[in-house]
């Protein structure tokens, strides 16, 4: 929240009130923010932080339909984007947060937030730093953040959104402490999570898109805002107001 001031007096004059624009606390750990509003139609898809570039894949734009300053519109028909792999979107050991606003289309299958790693390299086996997504499957509807590589790491809690209504949904992760936020309110338990979430091949930080393996794709359904990858901080260790939807 920004500071508001009231009653200045300038150059002899009573001005009015006025706030200054919130600070980030965590800004300098922030190594992705797609923000995705912008004019309907357009592919114009960029990370706010200027650290990395966005490629689209599909018909990945840029939509009005349910948000009228604009959001990430994938249609589950081959849309994703990518971004280079990187160092600094795999959190190692360290404190990281991710989170995103969510508008699904589609609650089937899986729905991918966001994996560094996209599953070809590691073929048969999707493997893959770590992935944020949920899951409508033989095990049930489940929030999951898991490593694959090819050992198998890291929390899964149920979790049964419906479509057309927007969450905020956010994985943080602080010393060994795990833990799933929707709308600011914790789900799940507080799991024990001391993985190691480094890089596993040169695959791409994958949003939208899933390689379960060799010749199976998932292809998420759904609209995006905000998408923000924070690496050596955890923002939420309790119950939060969800940042404003942009």
């Amino acid at each position: 929240m920004g500071l508001t001031v009231r009653n200045i007096r300038i150059d002899g004059y009573l001005q009015g009130e006025f706030s200054t624009p919130a600070v980030d606390p965590f800004a300098q750990y922030v190594e992705l923010d797609l923000i995705g509003t912008g004019p309907n139609n357009s592919t114009n898809i960029v990370d706010s932080t200027n650290k990395n570039v966005i490629t689209r894949y599909g018909d990945a734009k840029i939509s009005t339909t349910v948000s009228a300053t604009g959001s990430i519109y994938l249609d589950g028909n081959g849309d994703y984007l990518t971004a280079p792999s990187s160092s600094s979107l795999a959190f190692g050991t360290a404190d990281f947060t991710v989170e995103t606003w969510v508008y699904f289309n589609a609650v089937s299958g899986y729905q991918v937030f966001a994996m560094l790693g996209s599953g070809l390299d590691g073929a048969p086996a999707a493997y893959n730093a770590w992935a944020f997504y949920t899951s409508n499957d033989s095990e049930g509807r489940n929030l999951n953040f898991n490593r694959y590589s090819p050992t198998f790491a890291g929390a899964v809690t149920p979790w049964s959104p419906s479509t057309g209504q927007w969450y905020h949904v956010a994985v943080s992760r602080s010393g060994s402490d795990l833990r799933f936020f929707v709308n600011g309110i914790q789900i799940g338990s507080t799991f024990s999570n001391s993985t190691n979430y480094a890089v596993v091949n040169s695959d791409p930080l994958t949003i939208g898109r899933f390689q379960a393996n060799a010749g199976v794709v998932y292809s998420s359904d759904l609209y995006l805002n905000n998408l923000r990858i924070t690496n050596g901080a955890a923002r939420y260790t309790s119950n939060f107001t969800p940042p404003t939807r942009s």
